[in-house]
């Protein structure tokens, strides 16, 4: 009897050490530290009612609405396709459960972490009818270490700090925003999908019409490809299939509001594209823009038939990319010296 009941004792007291311990583990300063600090600005369950976005930061106001399920840029009066990737990802991190201490409970602190109202940068999300916005998130100052920034919502005294990863959206471009892809739906097809490009490089400037010079024509046949009658061994097949990669995937450095697709200014040299399947776009210049510096100096304006309603600005960098002659795919020809068109 005595034994049973020590043992009755002494799992008792086990029973109350365990608790014990379980509860230091529970309460430990620490670990109420961090659930403390677990913060997310928007809950998750409002994601899917954003339907307006405007990030006020470095480079200015930018602005997206969805329409249809689709994010958009507004610019100018209009509306421009966005990388749907970047959007989500800019949610996903704002409804993110992360660690964001707070720093601060008294507006007086506001001004010198970079948070007042007039020096403070903001993303705000709008969602419905609601005339309120979902989440208005104002972005100050960084740490001394430089790894976390000051955030408050709009409205509220209270100021957390913790990763300077949503603060980074605040600094992009609003054309590193754009899905700037000259042909929509082509990310899907190799070289082997088309049938025939031809090239025409832009040339005779000041004639009035351009002089445009021959075109380049490379067509593929069940893969045995010919640039302009040349073929066989005397043909740089990786040269053919990377340059067709290349017009395929190309993309503008921006959108131009100014102009629409039937305006009478494309005639300036084009790229033709035509599929198996049938289908064809093509891609037409304009004349070039005047720069205000050598980084501008060279740009073009083209629109692309039959495909997104939208006119682009291509550097110089991609015309001379885009527009080759005959020679660069020879396989004994230096890639120097081989674009008609002139290197910026």
């Amino acid at each position: 009897m005595a034994y049973k009941q020590k043992l009755t004792v002494l799992g008792v007291i086990a029973c109350l050490l365990a608790l014990v311990f379980t509860g230091t583990l529970i309460f430990s300063p620490e670990r109420v530290s961090r659930r403390d600090n677990q913060y997310t600005w928007l809950d998750p369950k409002w994601k899917d009612q954003v339907d307006r976005i405007e990030i006020r930061g470095g480079e200015g106001e930018t602005v997206f609405v969805r329409r249809n399920g689709l994010w958009a840029a507004v610019h100018s009066g209009r509306e421009y396709p966005v990388r749907e990737g970047g959007i989500a990802d800019l949610l996903s991190d704002i409804t993110a459960r992360g660690e964001y201490p707070v720093r601060g409970k008294s507006a007086s602190s506001h001004e010198k972490l970079g948070l007042s109202e007039a020096a403070a940068s903001r993303i705000i999300l709008w969602g419905g009818p609601a005339s309120p916005p979902l989440l208005e998130l104002l972005a100050g100052d960084t740490d001394l270490t430089g790894n976390e920034v000051y955030y408050r919502k709009g409205g509220q005294d209270e100021v957390r700090s913790g990763s300077n990863t949503i603060a980074g959206y605040l600094n992009y471009s609003r054309t590193s925003w754009y899905d700037l892809r000259l042909f929509s739906g082509a990310e899907g097809l190799s070289p082997e999908d088309v049938y025939r490009l031809t090239v025409i490089a832009p040339s005779g400037e000041g004639e009035t019409p351009p002089l445009l010079p021959e075109p380049l024509v490379i067509a593929g046949n069940g893969g045995d490809w010919t640039v302009d009658g040349i073929a066989g061994e005397a043909l740089d097949l990786s040269k053919v299939k990377a340059y067709i990669r290349l017009v395929l995937n190309s993309g503008g450095d921006d959108f131009e509001p100014g102009l629409n697709l039937e305006d009478p200014v494309f005639n300036e040299g084009r790229i033709l594209v035509e599929l198996e399947d049938g289908a064809s776009k093509t891609l037409r210049l304009g004349a070039v823009l005047p720069g205000s510096g050598s980084d501008e100096s060279g740009r073009r304006r083209a629109a692309v038939s039959s495909d997104r309603p939208y006119v682009y600005v291509l550097s110089p960098w991609t015309m001379t990319r885009l527009f080759r002659d005959t020679g660069y795919f020879r396989k004994d020809q230096a890639d120097s010296q081989t674009s008609p068109y002139p290197a910026p």
